[in-house]
């Protein structure tokens, strides 16, 4: 959603997309979402003809966002890591040589909170 319409934010790259249950359409909801892409094509291209530097705005008005979310995102994986570090001090303390053999705790930023988990032994 951008700019708190119903419009869906452009993609990323390396973003793929996954053709799920939700993204199948029948004819109402295709006929409902053509409607609201043409009323919103119309909407744009008369604010164009209004103000030219409105679009500009918008523009850096996301790329802020974005900045600022990935800022956001980027202080909550610095959090997570130096809990890991700190349980990892904690574990050394009684089980010193299994920590000494790991290497150093990784986090992401895109989703703090996810581990990195091996299922398979044969695998890395």
């Amino acid at each position: 959603m951008i700019d708190g319409t119903n419009e869906p934010a452009p993609a990323k790259a390396g973003v793929r997309a996954h053709a799920g249950r939700g993204s199948m359409s029948k004819r109402k909801r295709l006929e409902r979402l053509e409607k609201a892409v043409a009323e919103r094509v119309t909407e744009l291209k008369g604010e164009l003809d209004k103000d030219p530097g409105e679009s500009e705005r918008r523009c850096k008005q996301r790329a802020l966002q974005a900045a600022e979310e990935r800022a956001r995102r980027v202080e909550r994986a610095h959090q997570k890591l130096t809990e890991l570090v700190q349980e990892r001090t904690e574990r050394a303390e009684t089980h010193a040589k299994e920590e000494a053999e790991k290497d150093e705790p990784k986090v992401s930023v895109s989703d703090p909170v996810g581990r990195r988990v091996k299922l398979d032994p044969w695998r890395q």
